[in-house]
C-alpha cells in the first residue's frame, strides 16, 4: 500500500523522473490543467473540469497531427514532439494508474472510444495506435446518413461509462453529415475520505463570497492529523482517501477578499511546492459540502491558447487519413463533482469533433483549516500526482 510519506517523496523526484513514460503523461496533464483554468476558470462562478479527460482527447487527436498543427496542439498541451512517445506515454501511464486503483475502497474508471465516419479512409496505422496504445476502438457509422442516431450512441455510451452523471454530452445540431470523427473519453471517480466526516457534527455556517457578503451553507466539520501548508497569504490541506491512493487539495486564502491573489498565484510550479513542503499537523477541518457541474465548448479557449490553427481549413491531420480535408470542430467537456460527509463522487467526458474543412509555517500542531471563503480544489491521484480534476468553488 502506498504510504502518504511515498508519495511526499515521490513529489521530491518528480523532476528527475520526467523521462519516465507515465511521469511525461502525467507531467503535461497538471501543465495543461493549470494553463486550461487561467484562461478559461476566472470568471465568478463555481467551476469543475477534468485536465485528464479533455488531455487524453486531445492526445489522441494530436496523434493524427502533422506539422504546425501538430507543433501547436503539443505545446499547449505540453506534449513531447513524438506521436510514438506519446502513445507510448499514455500506455505506460495508464497501466501505472490501473495497478494503483485495484482497491475496494476506491473506484476510478476511464475509458475512450472512437466514432468515425464508415466511407471515409482513415489511416490503418492510426486506427491501430489509438487501438493498442489508448484501448479506443473505432466504432464504424454513418454521420452522413444517420447523424441524429450517432448522436444518440455517443451520448449513451458515455452515460454508461460515467454512471449516468454526464448526461447528453453532445447537444443537438453539433453532428451532421459532414461530421467525420468524433475522439470520446469518459472518466469517473469515487472515493470514501480514510476517516469519515460525522454527520452529526455538520452544522449551518457562513460561507464568505467576499469581505462584506456571505451566505449559509452545510459544512462538514472534523479534527484531524493532516498534511498541511501555510505561508503568509495562503493555507492549503490535503484530505486523503482510503487506501491513500488520491487526495483531494483545497487551496483558501487567509484574507476573505484574497481569493483573486490566489488565482493568479496557484499554478503548476507553485502546486508542487506548497504539497511538497506539507507537514503533518491536527487540522480543525470545516469544508462545505457542494455539489457543482460545468459544461464548456473550448474551440475558443484552447484557440486562445495557441492551437488555432487546429480549427482552421489550414489544419493538417494527415495522419488520420490520406485526405487532407480535416479539421477539429468543437472540444465539448462536461464535468461534476458532489462531496459529503462520506467521500467524492466525480465524473468528465470530452468528445473532439472533426469535420471535413470548409464546413464552416507557524506552530503546525493544531491549526484550523475553515473553508468559509471561496477556495480552489485540485484532486489527485497518487501514483503519478495527475489532477483528475480541479476546479473552484465561489458559491456553495
Amino acid at each position: 500500500m502506498k504510504t502518504l510519506t511515498t508519495f511526499i517523496m515521490s513529489l521530491l523526484v518528480l523532476t528527475s523522473l520526467a523521462q519516465d513514460a507515465d511521469f511525461i503523461y502525467s507531467r503535461s496533464i497538471n501543465q495543461f490543467g493549470f494553463d486550461l483554468y487561467n484562461t478559461a476558470g476566472k470568471d465568478h462562478k463555481n467551476v469543475i473540469f477534468s485536465p485528464f479527460s479533455i488531455s487524453t482527447a486531445l492526445s489522441m487527436t494530436y496523434c493524427g497531427a502533422k506539422v504546425q498543427t501538430k507543433k501547436s496542439m503539443g505545446e499547449v498541451l505540453h506534449l513531447p514532439d513524438s506521436v510514438g512517445l506519446v502513445a507510448d506515454s499514455y500506455s505506460d501511464f495508464q497501466r501505472s494508474l490501473n495497478s494503483n486503483f485495484i482497491t475496494e475502497n476506491i473506484e476510478l474508471s476511464n475509458a475512450n472510444s472512437i466514432w468515425a465516419e464508415k466511407s471515409y479512409p482513415f489511416n490503418k496505422d492510426y486506427i491501430k495506435l489509438l487501438d493498442t496504445k489508448f484501448n479506443a476502438p473505432f466504432n464504424l457509422v454513418s454521420f452522413i446518413n444517420e447523424h441524429e442516431k450517432c448522436q444518440k450512441e455517443i451520448n449513451e455510451w458515455v452515460e454508461k461509462k460515467t454512471k449516468d452523471k454526464i448526461k447528453k454530452l453532445i447537444p443537438d445540431n453539433v453532428l451532421s453529415a459532414n461530421t467525420r470523427l468524433v475522439l470520446t473519453n469518459a472518466i469517473y471517480f469515487y472515493g470514501g475520505w480514510s476517516k469519515a466526516f460525522d454527520e452529526g457534527l455538520t452544522k449551518k455556517s457562513n460561507f464568505f463570497l467576499n469581505q462584506t457578503d456571505s451566505i449559509e451553507s452545510y459544512f462538514m466539520n472534523i479534527n484531524k492529523t493532516l498534511f498541511y501548508f501555510e505561508n503568509a497569504l495562503f493555507k492549503a490541506v490535503e484530505i486523503p482517501y482510503k487506501s491513500n491512493a488520491a487526495s483531494l487539495y483545497l487551496f483558501i486564502p487567509k484574507n476573505k477578499g484574497g481569493f483573486e491573489n490566489l488565482q493568479k498565484t496557484l499554478d503548476y510550479k507553485t502546486f508542487v511546492e506548497w504539497t511538497k513542503n506539507m507537514q503533518e499537523a491536527k487540522v480543525e477541518l470545516s469544508v462545505p459540502k457542494f455539489d457543482i457541474e460545468s459544461e464548456f465548448e473550448l474551440s475558443e479557449v484552447l484557440s486562445a491558447m495557441g492551437m488555432k490553427i487546429a480549427f482552421t481549413n489550414n489544419a493538417n491531420f494527415t495522419g488520420m487519413g490520406k485526405n487532407d480535408d480535416l479539421k477539429i470542430d468543437k472540444v465539448i467537456h462536461k464535468a461534476k463533482i458532489g462531496i459529503d460527509e462520506q467521500g467524492t463522487e466525480a465524473a468528465a467526458a470530452t468528445a473532439v469533433v472533426m469535420v471535413r474543412k470548409s464546413a464552416v509555517f507557524t506552530d503546525l500542531e493544531n491549526v484550523e483549516f475553515n473553508a468559509d471563503r471561496p477556495f480552489m480544489f485540485i484532486l489527485t491521484e497518487n501514483q503519478n500526482k495527475s489532477i483528475l480534476f480541479m476546479g473552484k468553488v465561489v458559491k456553495p
